[in-house]
């Protein structure tokens, strides 16, 4: 079972719905007990990085996130999930972030033409075989829910982590 943290930031239904296309059980819940006793963890995200990290306080999963990653659960951020993971985001000026992998969110130069918030269909090219990683905490900024077959296969490579974990302490 993957728990989907619910903290109202998140493409949950989605994200739900995709997991369940390629045969994995998940629940979208807020309750520590719940999110302590599942394979894997999936902390999806949209919106602005300061309001995020207030409810996902206010809510105490804070230390439920930190108690899931010293429990070795896997965990996947998604989009602004994955942002959250990191020491901090200067996004609308410096808010600290939940601290798992090392490293500041930076806002997009505005003096480079590009939409900020950037959205829309770009092509994803690796250039190393990991991006945000740290043990088992991963991030993509990406949505692979609504990225075609490349993201439901994403989905499932963290699927089976979980089913790993869940092998682990058998």
């Amino acid at each position: 079972m993957i728990a989907i943290i619910d903290y109202d930031a998140g493409n949950t239904f989605n994200v739900q719905k995709a997991l369940a296309y390629i045969g994995f059980d998940a629940v979208l819940t807020a309750d520590p007990e719940t999110i302590l006793n599942v394979d894997g963890v999936l902390l999806p995200g949209v919106g602005a990085y300061a309001p995020a990290m207030a409810v996902l306080k206010e809510r105490g999963l804070v230390d439920v996130i930190h108690e899931v990653v010293k429990r070795d659960i896997p965990l996947l951020g998604i989009c602004l999930g994955m942002q959250l993971l990191f020491e901090e985001s200067e996004e609308y000026g410096p808010t600290p972030g939940l601290g798992l992998i090392p490293g500041k969110v930076k806002e997009i130069p505005r003096n480079l033409g590009l939409s900020v918030p950037h959205m829309g269909w770009n092509k994803n090219v690796v250039h190393q075989p990991h991006s945000a990683e740290r043990g088992r905490v991963y991030g993509m900024q990406f949505h692979p829910e609504k990225s075609g077959v490349v993201g439901l296969n994403l989905l499932r490579t963290f699927g089976t982590i979980t089913k790993t974990y869940r092998a682990a302490g058998e």
